[in-house]
């Protein structure tokens, strides 16, 4: 089956104009509209709105797009599969991951897993729990490497446990301390990431979240931290994203002690694509606790 249309659509989607997927797909901007117009023509509906800034989804388009992605993946699985039975393990693998694990935990795989298998690309998507989440639900993820979530609705093979800490600055009267109850952070003014949904300091918390005397919601960890090194107030972490960080804070256990588990999500296992399904494999062992 030939889905360049297809691919040429979703990809005219993704970059928002047919000059941006003729870049990325090797084409002429006319060769992707006029695939674009086959496509639509062979269904009978109008999927694309075009004008002077790109592109954007019709309704139709809408309603026919994880449809469209389904057929495009099946035939990416039917290629790699054929690969895996003449022993040639290829394909691409678009793995999700909090930025922490990306950081810390994958590179050192991928350059494992690349030695093996040189012929695999590799795509990694960094964000939040509920970005994840997201990407997951609308299939344009492999798999994903987040916390525990008891509502998840994948497989789930767990890897590893994260210690979860209390940022301080370094003068703080917390500073010295061996734990941190939170009880004992009632009344600091707290520095939130991930605009203030960061799923795991939601989940520690519960119903006292709202209780937080907040002073400032950032997008990610970093520029959390380094609030916190300027006495800007206090943050709830885990401990990985902490790693190699250069700044002037300090990193309290919580008493009694909390823990996130790091495991991989996957729709289904035994469907993944070949590649995704090796490197699957190389994670779990390569990262599992023992």
């Amino acid at each position: 089956m030939d889905t360049k249309k297809y691919e040429a659509f979703l990809c005219a989607v993704e970059t928002g104009s047919f000059t941006a997927a003729a870049e990325k797909l090797h084409f002429t901007p006319a060769g992707i509209s006029h695939m674009v117009d086959a496509l639509e023509q062979s269904l009978g509906l109008v999927l694309l709105n075009r004008g002077k800034h790109g592109v954007t989804l019709t309704n139709s388009g809408e309603m026919c797009i994880e449809q469209i992605r389904s057929i495009v993946r099946a035939e990416t699985l039917l290629q790699e599969h054929t690969a895996e039975i003449l022993g040639l393990l290829k394909g691409t693998v678009t793995v999700g991951a909090y930025y922490s694990v990306s950081s810390h935990l994958l590179p050192r795989v991928f350059r494992r897993f690349l030695e093996d298998y040189p012929d695999v690309h590799i795509e990694l998507r960094e964000g939040g729990h509920n970005v994840l989440d997201r990407w997951m639900s609308e299939s344009e993820l492999d798999f994903c490497i987040y916390s525990f979530d008891s509502d998840l609705g994948y497989e789930w093979y767990p890897l590893c446990r994260d210690e979860m800490v209390i940022a301080v600055p370094e003068d703080h009267p917390f500073a010295g301390l061996q734990g941190i109850s939170l009880e004992q952070c009632r009344n600091e003014k707290w520095i939130i990431p991930a605009m203030g949904n960061d799923y795991d300091l939601v989940r520690v918390f519960g119903s006292r979240l709202s209780e937080l005397k907040v002073r400032f919601t950032t997008v990610e960890n970093y520029s959390t931290i380094a609030m916190v090194e300027q006495g800007l107030g206090i943050s709830l972490m885990n401990r990985l994203i902490t790693r190699g960080l250069d700044f002037r804070v300090r990193y309290i256990p919580l008493d009694p002690a909390e823990y996130i588990t790091f495991g991989i999500a996957v729709p289904s296992l035994k469907n993944a694509s070949p590649a995704a399904r090796m490197m699957i494999r190389y994670i779990r062992e390569m990262l599992s606790e023992s």
